[in-house]
């Protein structure tokens, strides 16, 4: 009786541990410039996956490959790679306010703010 009642609780707390599911970073998502703002990259598209592709105007194919970390609730850490020179390696970090506008450093630089895009990434292909 006790270990059919300790089994019970353990599986009823195995079943709540698998039941919560990993939600996604805040980062997560299609990222454009805001208004005024003078950031370099015309799009950030920050896969769940731990991916991230930085578009520049006026070119299709992404500018950098990077992968990220999430270092807080509201931070991620970008590190990347140049798709036209592989030796070309900046380090980039997202920061997301609570007003939902996003701010992207070159170590302590800002470069540029950012709003989560409505629509999806255009540089990404719907299955």
């Amino acid at each position: 009786m006790i270990y059919s009642r300790s089994l019970i609780v353990l599986l009823i707390l195995l079943t709540t541990l698998l039941l919560q599911s990993c939600s996604p970073h805040p980062g997560a998502g299609s990222w454009v410039p805001t208004k005024n703002s003078n950031a370099p990259f015309s799009e950030i598209s920050v896969s769940f996956n731990g991916q991230v592709e930085l578009f520049v105007p006026q070119q299709d194919e992404h500018a950098y490959r990077c992968f990220w970390a999430g270092v807080s609730s509201d931070t991620l850490n970008f590190d990347c790679i140049s798709a036209a020179d592989e030796t070309v390696k900046p380090q980039y970090s997202f920061k997301i306010a609570q007003n939902g506008v996003a701010k992207l450093f070159e170590a302590t630089t800002p470069l540029g703010e950012y709003q989560h895009s409505k629509d999806q990434s255009r540089h990404t292909e719907t299955p």
